[in-house]
C-alpha cells in the first residue's frame, strides 16, 4: 500500500513555481560529464517525439526531449519537470500547469503555453497521424481533431478546443469525463513540448530534426537506414527535470546509437568491446529493473465454471509462478500476484508466488467445483515463447486441479478477433499489457471496466462495484490520498473476483560494458521500465 500511494501522489500544488528552480537530485560522487556514450540498438522508428512507439524511438524520444512532468524513478511518484506546478480540479476533469519561465527549446528559443497547446494538438491530429495519439483521447475535441466524429467547424480540427492557453506560462486541459489520473500522460516522451514556429516552418525537415527541450540535440538529420544516430550536447538546455540528477543535463557529452541489423548483433557489439549499453539477450548476464508488462491467465467469466469467483481464485492458487518463470523465463521475468506493476507493490493477499495447491484444492471442494472432468482450450497468438508458458500452466493445473487445458494456438489477428467479437473467447487465453507511462488507471480500467467489454477487456468481466469505485472514487477524486486509495480498493475487489489471473512480469534487462556505471546506481527507470540514458556515465 505504501508505494501503490507513493505511485499516486499527484501533489495539488508542489513546492516549486515557475520563478524557482527546482531542488535537483544528485548522483554518485564517480559521476562526472563527459566521453561519447555508445548504446547499439536495432533501427529506430524514427526520432520525432510526437510520433515514438517502438523501444529504440522512445529511447531516443526520452534522450532528445523532457516532458512537462517527471516521475521519481524509485517510486512512480510525480515529481516538476517543465511544468513547476499542477493542480486537478472538477472532480477529475480538469488539469491546470504552470510551466517555468525560463525554458528555452534546443535552438534557444523561449518556450511558451502555446508551444504546449501546439504539441498536443500536433499527437492528436488525424493528419499528423500519430501512432501513439490515443493517448490524449481523454482530451476535450480529441475526436473532433482525431477525425473520429464528423465536424464542420474548421477550429476543432486544427486544435484541441481542451487545451486552454491562459498566457504564456499557464495552461488549462479540460477532459471529456473525469479521469483524476491523466496528469501521467504528460509524464510521456510522446507529450514533452516541442517548438511550433520550427514544427510548422519545416513539417517534414522536422520530422528528422526535431527541436524540444533536452540536453542534446541530433547532429545531423535523420534519415532511415542511418547507421549512426548522434546526439551532441546542446548549450541551451535549462536543467528542468526534478526525475533525474543534474536537473535531466545528462553525463556523456556525445551520445551515439549504432544501429545494427538484429538485437543479437547489438548486445554481441558490448561484449565485443565496440558499443557500451545493449538491450540484453535471455543467456546475457545483465543489469535488470522492474519492467512494465504483467502477463495473465485469461478467465472467461461468462462461461459456466468460469462465471465462479471461488474458482477463479483456485485456479489462481493453482499455479507456482516461480516454476512458471524457472522453466520458461530464466532471468527475464519474475512472478506476478497482482494487478499492477512492481513498482506499485500491490499484490494479492494470500496468493503466493509459489502458488497453493491445497489451497486450490479445499476452495473448490468448498464451492463444490469438480474440474477433474472438465477440458478447455488455452487460447495463444502464437508467437515468441507464448506456446511454452501455456504449455507450463496446463501442465500445471492438469496436475493441481485436474482441468484439462488444451493449448490452442492462434495468429495474432485471429486471437484479436475471437477476443473483441461478439462472443468473446470460449476458454482460457493467454494475455498481456502494459502502459507506457506509469498510470495505475491505465492498468485497471481499459481491462476490467464494464464499458471495455468488447474491447480491452478481453475477460468480459463486470462488476458493479469496480466500476463504481473506478468510475465515482478513483477518477473523480481530486486529493491524492483519496484517489490512491480509490485505486487501492479497486485492486483489493479484482483480487477478490480474480477475473485474470497474474502470471508474470517483465524485466528490463540491459548488457553494458565495464566502463559504463550509473549515477544512481540503477540503469532502469522503475516506474516506466526505460533505461535512463541521462543517467550513465563513463568511468
Amino acid at each position: 500500500m505504501r508505494r501503490l500511494l507513493a505511485l499516486l501522489a499527484l501533489a495539488l500544488l508542489v513546492a516549486c513555481t515557475s520563478e524557482e528552480a527546482p531542488t535537483l537530485r544528485t548522483g554518485s560522487a564517480a559521476a562526472e560529464p563527459g566521453g561519447t556514450l555508445r548504446i547499439a540498438t536495432t533501427q529506430p522508428g524514427g526520432v520525432d517525439p510526437g510520433n515514438a512507439y517502438e523501444p529504440v524511438g522512445l529511447l531516443l524520444a526520452r534522450a532528445l526531449c523532457t516532458p512537462l512532468l517527471g516521475t521519481d524513478p524509485a517510486t512512480g511518484e510525480l515529481v516538476p519537470g517543465i511544468a513547476s506546478s499542477w493542480l486537478i480540479a472538477d472532480g477529475g476533469s480538469t488539469v491546470s500547469l504552470r510551466l517555468r519561465d525560463d525554458v528555452v527549446f534546443s535552438d534557444g528559443s523561449p518556450l511558451t503555453a502555446a508551444d504546449v497547446a501546439f504539441s498536443l494538438s500536433r499527437v492528436a491530429s488525424a493528419d499528423y497521424a500519430s501512432t501513439s495519439a490515443e493517448l490524449l483521447s481523454p482530451i476535450a475535441g480529441y475526436p473532433e481533431m482525431h477525425g473520429d466524429v464528423p465536424t464542420d467547424k474548421d477550429s476543432e480540427r486544427r486544435r484541441l478546443i481542451g487545451v486552454e492557453v491562459r498566457d504564456d506560462e499557464n495552461v488549462l486541459i479540460t477532459l471529456r469525463e473525469p479521469l483524476s489520473d491523466f496528469v501521467r500522460v504528460l509524464t510521456s516522451p510522446v507529450t514533452a513540448p516541442v517548438s511550433q514556429a520550427a514544427a510548422e516552418r519545416d513539417p517534414a525537415g522536422f520530422a528528422r530534426n526535431p527541436v524540444c527541450v533536452g540536453p542534446y540535440v541530433l547532429d545531423s538529420p535523420y534519415a532511415p537506414g542511418d547507421t549512426t544516430v548522434r546526439l551532441v550536447r546542446s548549450d541551451a538546455y535549462t536543467p528542468v527535470d526534478s526525475s533525474r540528477t543534474r536537473g535531466g543535463a545528462s553525463y556523456a557529452d556525445v551520445v551515439e546509437l549504432l544501429v545494427l541489423p538484429s538485437a543479437d548483433a547489438a548486445a554481441e557489439a558490448v561484449l565485443a568491446g565496440t558499443a557500451d549499453v545493449a538491450a540484453a539477450r535471455p543467456a546475457d548476464a545483465a543489469e535488470s529493473g522492474p519492467g512494465v508488462m504483467l502477463e495473465y491467465l485469461g478467465l472467461p467469466t461468462g462461461v459456466a465454471g468460469f462465471d465462479d469467483p471461488a474458482v477463479r481464485r483456485a485456479l489462481a492458487l493453482a499455479i507456482d509462478r516461480e516454476e512458471l518463470v524457472r522453466r520458461v523465463f530464466p532471468g527475464t521475468r519474475a512472478p506476478a500476484t497482482g494487478f499492477l506493476p512492481p513498482v506499485a507493490d500491490s499484490t494479492c493477499a494470500g496468493l503466493p508466488a509459489r502458488g497453493d495447491v491445497e489451497g486450490a484444492r479445499a476452495l473448490l471442494r468448498s464451492s463444490g467445483a469438480d474440474l477433474s472432468s472438465v477440458r478447455v482450450p488455452l487460447l495463444f497468438n502464437d508467437e515468441l515463447r507464448n506456446g511454452e508458458l501455456v504449455a507450463e500452466v496446463a501442465r500445471q493445473l492438469r496436475e493441481a486441479v485436474g482441468l484439462v487445458a488444451v493449448p490452442t494456438p492462434l495468429s495474432y489477428d485471429e486471437f484479436l478477433a475471437r477476443g473483441t467479437g461478439t462472443r468473446g473467447f470460449e476458454g482460457m487465453f493467454r494475455f498481456s499489457w502494459s502502459v507506457p507511462h506509469s498510470s495505475v488507471d491505465g492498468y485497471l480500467h481499459p481491462l476490467f471496466s464494464s464499458d471495455r467489454i468488447g474491447r480491452d477487456n478481453l475477460s468480459r468481466f463486470s462488476d458493479p462495484d469496480v466500476d463504481r469505485v473506478l468510475d465515482r472514487v478513483a477518477r473523480e477524486a481530486e486529493d491524492d490520498e483519496d484517489r490512491a486509495l480509490g485505486y487501492a480498493r479497486v485492486a483489493e475487489l479484482l483480487c477478490e473476483q480474480m477475473p485474470m489471473v497474474p502470471l508474470t512480469t517483465s524485466l528490463s534487462r540491459w548488457v553494458l560494458s565495464d566502463r559504463v556505471a550509473s549515477a544512481t546506481g540503477s540503469v532502469v527507470d522503475a516506474s516506466t521500465g526505460a533505461l535512463m540514458v541521462r543517467e550513465l556515465f563513463l568511468r
